[in-house]
């Protein structure tokens, strides 16, 4: 009776060990977990070519609890897909999520709710960074 247990304990353990590894040829995906919900988004940073931008540092600041009194700041960066993940984010939050992501030379935003969808995956489209100097000046 508990070797039947055992075996099926590692048997459970050797799949999820598989589900979670990479398939042949893919990226790992870079993953941050607030540890404060069950909610999660995934996003793919692209450029304006629609090319997979690796190394862009997306983040978040998240206010939730009540009053909005506890707060994170979360941030990843890209693989070599453009792909990375945010998990463990809370369901209810004082506003919508608001993610930047940006390079030395590119900058895109995204806005994901998870009290409407608590899980997503999304694209963050990325463009040329300017200023505000940079933008004035070409008037």
């Amino acid at each position: 009776m508990a070797r039947n247990a055992i075996n099926a304990a590692v048997s459970v353990l050797l799949a999820c060990v598989l589900m979670a590894s990479p398939a042949p040829g893919q990226k790992p995906v870079p993953v941050v977990d607030g540890e404060a919900g069950p909610c999660s988004v995934e996003f793919i940073a692209l450029d304006s070519n629609g090319k997979s931008v690796y190394g862009a540092r997306i983040t978040v600041h998240i206010e939730f609890g009540f009053l909005g009194l506890k707060e994170l700041d979360l941030q990843v960066t890209t693989n070599a897909d453009g792909i990375a993940r945010f998990v463990g984010l809370p369901e209810e939050t004082e506003t919508v999520l608001f993610f930047e992501a940006f390079t030395e030379s590119l900058k895109g935003v995204a806005v994901f709710n998870p009290s409407y969808k608590c899980s997503g995956r999304h694209s963050i489209y990325m463009a040329q960074r300017t200023t505000i100097h940079e933008s004035a000046s070409e008037e």
